[in-house]
């Protein structure tokens, strides 16, 4: 079975950097593009949502004729998995988060939640198969004792490794 997989990321700014675009070579490598006889081939879409994003916050509503929105609309329609993707804090857990580059300062906030479901009615279609999707947020490895030496594996506060 072929995959067709969009990470729509609100989380790195940095074109060709960050997190998130890591996480996109990795599903090519996991899922290489070859085509095969019985096999249509896989497809991994990555697409920055910033500037929709920002056109859906000003605007109101997003133009159906915008280009930014067609696209995205058309790559979700035949999506086997959507992925939106974004950073979050430990302590916030109302918003998805940004960041300019993996070295960059504090993250700031993009969207509330309520925000990135506008957002996401705007640009899924209605379709006969259920949609497969994915909101992806790294939370900061869930813990405010990020810093606090290990614990025994008893514990109920040990860290996970991811």
């Amino acid at each position: 079975m072929a995959h067709n997989i969009v990470l729509l990321n609100l989380g790195d700014r940095a074109d060709g950097g960050g997190l998130i675009h890591k996480s996109a070579d990795r599903l090519r490598t996991k899922y290489p593009a070859k085509k095969s006889f019985l096999h249509a081939g896989n497809q991994i879409s990555e697409v920055s949502m910033f500037a929709l994003f920002g056109k859906s916050q000003t605007g109101g509503a997003l133009k159906r004729s915008d280009v930014e929105l067609q696209q995205v609309r058309g790559l979700c329609a035949s999506a086997s998995k959507i992925m939106l993707c974004l950073h979050g804090l430990h302590n916030d857990v109302l918003s998805g988060f940004a960041n300019d580059s993996m070295n960059a300062g504090p993250m700031a906030a993009v969207a509330t939640f309520g925000a990135l479901a506008q957002l996401t009615l705007a640009f899924l279609t209605i379709r006969e198969d259920p949609y497969n999707r994915a909101r992806i947020i790294c939370v900061q490895v869930l813990s405010a004792d990020l810093l606090i030496p290990e614990r025994p594996d008893d514990s109920p506060h040990r860290r996970h490794r991811i």
